[in-house]
């Protein structure tokens, strides 16, 4: 397993302070974000395993939450990271193209956070699995900055 850390959109400067949670040994199964009109308020996640993580301000159910659900085995074939003019420069929107293995095999999509941008990047993922997220927490509790870990083996 070889498990790897994308590069930074956003502002880490800007942040109060640094979570870095991810499981090289299991893979997301369940992403919940949420999120506001510029910028992505919080995330939380569930492993294959069962384990839970959140950051920033996953459950301030005022905000728009968008959530998704990946299939066994499903994997990464994009990722776009987007950051915003707003907020410090913080992280605004992800966008998830994934495949579900099959005959034939299910390409799914999932965005989350409000649209346009100012900054992206597109991780190298294809092929790859969700193992967790490095984010820059502001001091108001929204997320300021982001990278994601993936690893290239599904576990067993």
């Amino acid at each position: 397993m070889t498990e790897t850390l994308s590069d930074t959109i956003g502002n880490p400067n800007a942040a109060a302070n640094t979570v870095d949670l991810h499981n090289p040994d299991s893979v997301i199964r369940y992403l919940a974000v949420r999120w506001d009109g510029d910028k992505i308020r919080g995330m939380k996640w569930t492993y294959l395993n069962g384990e839970k993580a959140s950051v920033g301000g996953a459950d301030d159910v005022d905000y728009t939450l968008t959530s998704y659900n990946f299939a066994p085995r499903e994997y990464l074939k994009e990722m776009l990271l987007h950051d915003s003019g707003y907020g410090y420069g913080s992280f605004r929107q992800i966008v998830i193209n994934s495949i579900i293995p099959g005959t034939p095999p299910q390409p799914e999509s999932f965005t989350a956070g409000p649209g346009g941008f100012d900054n992206e990047i597109a991780p190298q993922v294809y092929g790859r699995f969700l193992t967790g997220f490095k984010v820059g927490i502001n001091a108001d509790n929204f997320i300021n900055s982001c990278a994601v870990y993936t690893n290239d083996t599904y576990p067993a």
